[in-house]
């Protein structure tokens, strides 16, 4: 799936990720892209507004990461956004991981897979 990302998006989520850093309530690697991660955040808020899908997401400024990105039925979803071809996670402590990348260009989001932590803990599993 496709989502289109606007100039305005962008701008913002840069903006916000600024505002984030110079808080420095975090202990996140700190690089010129850490604003995809909100980026991807803001595309698919505006993605589940759209479809009319009751969702809460939870803001990417918040402090700390015991929080998931979104709560969608009952279920918390963290949005894994990349410019790269892998997904990675810390810990899976959330329902659903959803995998997304974001294209050089930056103005499309595309949702590559999702995996249940169940999933991840099996394949961890397999692969000790």
């Amino acid at each position: 799936m496709k989502l289109s990302i606007t100039p305005e998006q962008v701008a913002w989520a840069k903006k916000e990720q600024a505002k984030f850093d110079a808080q420095k309530t975090h202990n996140k690697f700190k690089c010129s892209t850490n604003y995809i991660g909100l980026l991807g955040e803001v595309v698919f808020d505006q993605f589940l507004k759209d479809y009319g899908i009751e969702y809460k997401w939870i803001k990417f400024t918040k402090k700390g990461w015991k929080d998931p990105d979104f709560i969608i039925k009952n279920k918390s979803i963290d949005l894994k956004t990349t410019f790269s071809d892998s997904m990675w996670i810390q810990q899976e402590k959330f329902d659903v991981y959803i995998y997304a990348q974001i294209n050089k260009a930056e103005d499309v989001l595309s949702i590559k897979g999702w995996l249940t932590k169940e999933n991840i803990k099996e394949a961890k599993e397999k692969h000790q």
